[in-house]
């Protein structure tokens, strides 16, 4: 697509995000397009999965509105002495992957915080290897990259942190009851998946190791959405039955983050497990770890202070485990 075409879909997409009505010849006026040509940039909008209704006489709309990411909107959330530690924020229209992308970026010898927010991902991942559904300005896709000054070992607690950090903002936003964690990675609200992280980091020399920490958060889910996951997830908007402000929610988050890293690289995971304990939703359940090719089931008695899944099996010895698939047992 030629750099024109680009920034006339943008515009075309700006115009149509208010959720109101707008007729192809209103649209064609300032844009500078005849109305046919508005049909057909439409077309190109609806083949990003963006819901558009057509109809004679009123024109097009967006159900509901959209909230497009806008990189001074989301810093408008995050303090200033917070902003002052990230060397660039990048808000981009589409992307393999925003952890990609950042991976991309990682400097051995500058050792630059970056942040990065997408509309959409083309090839985004979750834990093992699996496809994150990423549908246009649906949800947050986000990725910032630390550099820690901590052998990769004292970072094995690092994700439950981080699912604090997101719940942290998540209550800011005031999302305040019902949200839960699971081990490692996982965020949910009354036992249905709301957001998910991937973190994935390089050592550097002199105990230096970058990171790059990747948060997806359901914003908007439409049926055909949820019929695809085929488990229970839920949403902002549905939680909230108000549309999502992903500007607000984008900036809350990147300001938990780069405050919760500075926590982490002080105190590590434990200025973060009264938290994560209190949101536990398996603590004390019986659960199956799939782990490498094989499967154990016991209750899950609590984290360890470095992370780790403390599991009492069937002979009542509590074994730690770094890794792994957790579920209910016969879930």
């Amino acid at each position: 697509m030629t750099l024109k075409k680009h920034n006339t879909r943008q515009r075309l997409l700006h115009l149509l995000s208010d959720g109101k009505f707008h007729s192809g010849e209103d649209l064609g006026n300032q844009l500078g397009m005849t109305r046919s040509a508005i049909w057909k940039a439409v077309k190109q909008l609806e083949n990003l999965d963006i819901e558009i209704n057509s109809i004679s006489g009123k024109g097009y709309r967006i159900p509901n509105g959209m909230s497009l990411l806008d990189k001074t909107k989301i810093e408008s959330f995050v303090m200033q002495k917070n902003t002052s530690l990230i060397n660039e924020i990048f808000v981009l229209e589409e992307i393999d992957s925003t952890n990609q992308f950042l991976f991309s970026k990682i400097d051995t010898e500058i050792l630059k915080p970056m942040a990065c927010f997408s509309e959409r991902q083309t090839q985004g991942r979750g834990r093992r290897g699996r496809a994150w559904l990423s549908p246009f300005a649906s949800n947050i896709y986000h990725s910032l990259l630390w550099y820690f000054e901590k052998d990769p070992s004292e970072l094995m607690g690092l994700s439950l942190a981080v699912a604090v950090m997101t719940t942290r903002a998540l209550k800011q936003y005031g999302i305040e009851m019902g949200l839960e964690l699971k081990w490692p990675n996982d965020i949910f609200w009354e036992s249905q998946k709301l957001a998910g992280i991937l973190i994935e980091m390089v050592s550097q020399p002199q105990d230096i190791c970058a990171v790059v920490i990747g948060i997806g958060i359901n914003t908007r889910l439409s049926q055909q959405h949820i019929v695809e996951l085929d488990r229970p997830v839920t949403s902002i908007e549905k939680i909230t039955q108000h549309p999502a402000d992903r500007n607000q929610l984008a900036g809350l988050l990147l300001n938990s983050l780069i405050e919760g890293f500075q926590q982490f690289q002080k105190n590590g995971l434990s200025a973060f497990l009264d938290e994560w304990r209190a949101l536990d939703k398996f603590r004390g359940k019986m659960v199956t770890l799939s782990c490498a090719a094989q499967s154990v089931t016991g209750i899950m008695e609590d984290v360890s202070d470095n992370g780790a899944l403390l599991l009492r099996n069937t002979d009542g010895k509590i074994k730690p485990y770094l890794s792994g698939e957790m579920s209910l047992s016969g879930a």
